[in-house]
């Protein structure tokens, strides 16, 4: 786990950090479904989705400058194609937690709905 985290690089930090806030306020809602923690769900899974997107196009960007500097024609493409696969920790984070908020935010949508 911590080779994930290693591998997708500082922006996995402030995703975590959105992560964790946007399933704590999925979750309140689930067990106490609320208008008003609908639209900070929303807009936490907006910021989820945007951190994760920033930090894969940011490694992108990384991985692009340090293959210009490799020598060899096979090399830059080693560097490449490693460096997008460890680029896609950022949105495989994002992604997860986007996942597990939805789940969250359904159960409280069904909830509200019955109370």
């Amino acid at each position: 786990m911590g080779h994930f985290f290693e591998d997708g690089g500082f922006t996995m930090i402030p995703l975590l950090l959105l992560g964790f806030l946007l399933t704590a306020v999925a979750g309140l809602e689930a067990l106490r479904p609320a208008a008003k923690l609908r639209g900070v769900a929303v807009s936490l899974g907006a910021a989820v989705a945007a951190a994760g997107g920033l930090g894969f196009v940011l490694a992108v960007v990384t991985t692009l400058r340090a293959s210009q500097q490799a020598e060899g024609e096979a090399i830059p493409i080693k560097l490449i194609l490693g460096g997008v696969a460890e680029s896609a920790n950022n949105l495989t984070l994002a992604l997860v937690f986007l996942v597990l908020a939805s789940c969250l935010l359904a159960v409280g949508a069904l909830r509200g709905r019955t109370a």
